[in-house]
C-alpha cells in the first residue's frame, strides 16, 4: 500500500521545518550548489529568507507523511511587472552563493520583454522538493498540480521558473514550460577563462521558463 501523503498550503507554523528540509533535501540536489562545494551554512540565512518570503505569499505548499514529516516542498513568490525581483541580503552571501545569483541574474535579465504584455503579474516557482527517499512515486506531480488555482485568485496569469537540474528541466517541460532563456554551463566562464559550473551529474544548462496559467 502506498504511504498516504498530505499536501497542504503552507503557513507561517510551517517554516522551521520547510527551512530544515531546504538544507538537508534540496541543497544536496542543486547541481550548480554541489558543484561549488556549497555548505549547509553558507546557505543557512539564505534559505530561511527565501522559505520565509515564498510562504507569506500563500502560495506554497508543504507535503507530508503519515507521521507528519515534511517529505517535500514548493517555494513560490510572486512577482509584478516593473517591480522586480531582488534578493534580500545579497551583499552577505558567501562568495560560492554568488557565483550561482550571478547566473540567475543573467537568465533574468530583460526577462519581461520576453512576457506578453497582458501579463502584469508572475508566480516564480523557486523550489520543488522531494525527500531523496520519497523520489519516484509521482509526488513532484503532487507539488505541480496542488493549490496552483491559489496564484490565479492573486491575479497571476503566468509562471516562471528557473531550472538548473536534468530532473527539474524534465519536469517543467512535462508541464508545458516553455524555454525564454538557456545558459549552456560550458559557454558561461569566469574571468579565468574557465567555466564557473562544472556538475558532478553532469547537468550542462539552466533555463528560465515560463508558462501562461
Amino acid at each position: 500500500r502506498m504511504e498516504e501523503m498530505t499536501p497542504s498550503m503552507a503557513l507561517p507554523s510551517d517554516i522551521p521545518e520547510m527551512h530544515e528540509f531546504m538544507l538537508d533535501d534540496f541543497l544536496p540536489s542543486l547541481s550548480l550548489a554541489t558543484a561549488l562545494g556549497v555548505t549547509r551554512e553558507e546557505t543557512h540565512e539564505r534559505y530561511l529568507g527565501l522559505t520565509r518570503k515564498c510562504v507569506m505569499t500563500g502560495t506554497s505548499v508543504v507535503l507530508r507523511n503519515h507521521s507528519g514529516r515534511v517529505v517535500g516542498v514548493r517555494l513560490c513568490d510572486i512577482e509584478e511587472r516593473g517591480i522586480g525581483h531582488s534578493i534580500e541580503g545579497l551583499e552577505r552571501l558567501s562568495e560560492k552563493l554568488k557565483k550561482i545569483y550571478r547566473l540567475v541574474d543573467v537568465l533574468n535579465q530583460n526577462k519581461w520583454s520576453l512576457i506578453p504584455r497582458s501579463v502584469d503579474k508572475l508566480w516564480l516557482v523557486e523550489a520543488v522538493a522531494v525527500a531523496r527517499e520519497y523520489r519516484g512515486r509521482g509526488l513532484s506531480r503532487v507539488l505541480m498540480e496542488f493549490g496552483v488555482e491559489e496564484a490565479t485568485a492573486r491575479g497571476v496569469k503566468a509562471a516562471a521558473a528557473e531550472v538548473v537540474a536534468d530532473a527539474s528541466i524534465a519536469l517543467f517541460s512535462k508541464y508545458d514550460y516553455v524555454v525564454l532563456k538557456e545558459v549552456v554551463h560550458s559557454e558561461y566562464l569566469g574571468e579565468d577563462g574557465l567555466p564557473v559550473f562544472v556538475c558532478p551529474e553532469g547537468e550542462k544548462r539552466a533555463q528560465l521558463v515560463f508558462k501562461m496559467l
